[in-house]
């Protein structure tokens, strides 16, 4: 008998094969997604295309695209993530690019945002902080979802997970109501009381935990962006502080967390709080829907800061060069921070000076230098 002519699906379903046994995480959407990318479409489309078209002959594809996919299997064969073969992962219904510089978007973050648009319905216009930015998922996301009175700034040590939130950013259609700043928030300081909401999605894995991380993990994304040191909880902790110095009173903080970690942080919370004078009320540990403890939620009552952070060396640099420039201009009881900043409008300034800080250099969106005004040079 002649030899049956290999199809588009037969491919498909031999190929889901071949990396299940293989070992490789996600088998079957690993193979639907890195051919439908191959053949330039997307997953939704080529399953659909299959299940009510005729099953096209292999041979009458192009050429080209086999061999795109070619590549795409040796990479996800080594453990690379799907993710960073393509460049790009979905976040609450928006592709957002990412990098080897930055950390791939989970589903289990986007509770962050359905809690803080919960959180403030209603509430037309504020001001936000997104701690270790990485791709921008969470910052251009809730610029977009909570109303266009919003501005938020996302801080990354990273100039070039900048670089790619900022991309983000500007195609997503957020960039004015955005600010990038390159900074390490360990020694950054906020204007007190100026901010209505801190989020972020820091590092939180124990270096023991860390070991135990699939190879794709470990061997591709950004450790800095994972690994938070021995106890796992050192970032969370650092966050929480800053928190009730930036945030206004009645300003939430929401901070993803680890899976064993809720108890921890929630007594952690709770330590601050007199029954005179709660620091926090309202805190919680909400959970992922796998039930797993994902998401700290507190709500700040004090008006009174009895100490702004104490003068530290902040390390900046101008994203567009990554060259860095030390500086240590921050000072006890003073807010005002020279630092650079990557921007795509200028307009966005007033995003700054609403937080106490005050940017030099910016770039404007046509690469060209801005003074602290927003106006070209």
């Amino acid at each position: 008998m002649p030899e049956t002519a290999l199809t588009l699906g037969s491919f498909l379903r031999r190929e889901r094969s071949f990396l299940a046994g293989e070992g490789v995480e996600a088998p079957f959407a690993s193979a639907e997604l890195l051919l439908a990318a191959a053949l330039g479409t997307d997953r939704r489309s080529l399953l659909k295309k299959l299940l009510l078209e005729a099953d096209p002959a292999l041979d009458s594809l192009d050429r080209d695209a086999l061999l795109t996919y070619a590549s795409y299997r040796k990479r996800r064969l080594r453990g690379e993530p799907v993710a960073y073969i393509l460049g790009k992962k979905e976040f609450y219904g928006r592709s957002f690019a990412v990098t080897p510089a930055t950390l791939i978007p989970r589903p289990e973050t986007e509770l962050l945002v359905d809690t803080a648009l919960s959180l403030f319905r209603g509430c037309d216009a504020g001001l936000f902080a997104d701690l270790g930015t990485g791709s921008g998922c969470i910052a251009v996301t809730l610029a977009l979802e909570l109303g266009a009175g919003w501005r938020g700034l996302a801080l990354d040590i990273s100039a070039s997970a900048l670089k790619t939130a900022a991309a983000n950013a500007l195609e997503a259609g957020a960039a004015e109501r955005l600010a990038f700043i390159r900074a390490d928030y360990g020694n950054f300081a906020f204007a007190p009381a100026s901010l209505d909401l801190l989020a972020g999605n820091p590092p939180y894995i124990s270096a023991a935990e860390f070991e135990t991380l699939e190879k794709g993990i470990r061997a591709f994304e950004p450790e800095e962006a994972l690994l938070a040191g021995p106890l796992g909880t050192e970032h969370l902790a650092l966050l929480t502080a800053l928190a009730f110095t930036a945030l206004k009173p009645g300003g939430r903080l929401l901070l993803e967390l680890g899976h064993k970690q809720g108890e921890t942080m929630l007594r952690a919370v709770k330590a601050g709080n007199s029954p005179s004078e709660p620091a926090w009320v309202e805190a919680e540990i909400l959970k992922d829907l796998s039930g797993r403890d994902r998401l700290l939620s507190a709500r700040k009552t004090r008006a009174l800061i009895s100490r702004f952070p104490p003068a530290a060396k902040n390390t900046f640099a101008e994203v567009n060069q990554g060259e860095e420039a030390d500086a240590d201009k921050s000072q006890q009881g003073n807010a005002e921070i020279h630092l650079d900043v990557i921007q795509a409008h200028p307009a966005i300034v007033d995003i700054q000076a609403e937080a106490g800080i005050r940017a030099e250099g910016f770039r404007n969106e046509q690469g060209g230098k801005s003074d602290a005004d927003g106006n070209p040079q």
